[in-house]
Formats: C-alpha cells, structure tokens, sequence
C-alpha cells in the first residue's frame, strides 16, 4: 500500500509474500503432476480393460465362427466373473447344446427313415429292372401305353438313384 504524506514523502506498507508464491508454485506443480498421473492412468487402465473385453469377444467369434463352419462340438470360454460376456457365453453354450440334441435327433430319424426305405426301395429297383429287361427282350406294351410306360419306369428308376444316394449319405 502506498500512501503520501504531509512533507511530499511517501509511505509503503507491504509485506514479504514470497512464501506465499512459492506454496502456489508448488500447488501448481502438484496439480499438473496429478493430472498427468490421472492420464495415464486413465489411458492404461483404459486400454487394460479393452484388451480383455477384445479377447473375450474373439472367443465369442472364433466359437461362432467354428459352428459356421459345421462345428456343433466348440463351447464358448466362461471365465465365471458374472459379467455380461459370461452370460453371453453361457447362453451361447445352452443354445448349442439343445442344437446338437435337436442335430442328433434329426440324425436319427434320418438313420431310420433310410432303414425303412431300403427294403421297399431294392424290391421296387428289382421290378424296374425286369420291366427294363422284359422291354429289351421283345415283351412290348401296347403301342398306347409305351410312352407312359417308358416314362413312369425311367422316372421311377431316377426317383430311386436319387433317394438311394440321399439314403447312403
């Protein structure tokens, strides 16, 4: 504080703050340094947590992507922390496995359908055949009845190949 006086000379009041400026100084650097340590933190922890919601989710693709492919067998990693991508994983197990039931299931009835079929399907061949031979050998239908005939032997004789070769895969 400046202040005049009666005979032209000057009066200053002050005080040292020196330490004052130091301890402000030093607030400063304090601050900076934690917000640079937030930072880093924040980068890494960030980055920490990315990569492990990454792997659990290149488990998720590669489990989709096998089953894609044909594979019923793969099951999705559970790492039992109760997260969001455990209950995805989880529920991508159960959903697998009621899919390969339901596989093995249809399999099955594939298997006994095919069972069934193949005693009538031989028998129904062997007719063909001596229809076929019968044909070659001079017995002819009526000349009214050959192209029907012709065309229900040869459409049956494909039907049977075909169901045959479905049968045997």
């Amino acid at each position: 504080v400046e202040m005049p006086l009666s005979g032209g000379e000057q009066l200053f009041v002050g005080e040292d703050i020196g330490h004052i400026e130091a301890y402000l100084a030093r607030l400063t650097q304090a601050l900076w340094g934690a917000m640079i340590m937030v930072l880093v933190l924040g980068v890494g922890g960030g980055l920490w947590i990315s990569r492990g919601v990454e792997r659990a989710m290149g488990g998720l693709n590669r489990v989709v992507s096998a089953v894609q492919e044909g594979d019923l067998k793969v099951r999705a990693p559970v790492r039992h922390s109760g997260d969001e991508l455990d209950e995805l994983g989880q529920g991508l197990n159960t959903m697998l496995d009621r899919l390969e039931a339901s596989m093995a299931s249809i399999r099955h009835a594939g298997d006994a359908i095919a069972h069934d079929l193949r005693s009538p399907l031989t028998r129904m061949g062997a007719k063909l055949e001596g229809a076929l031979r019968a044909s070659d050998e001079g017995v002819r239908p009526k000349p009214e009845q050959a192209p029907d005939i012709y065309r229900k032997v040869t459409g049956a004789k494909t039907d049977r190949a075909l169901l045959l070769k479905i049968i045997r895969n």
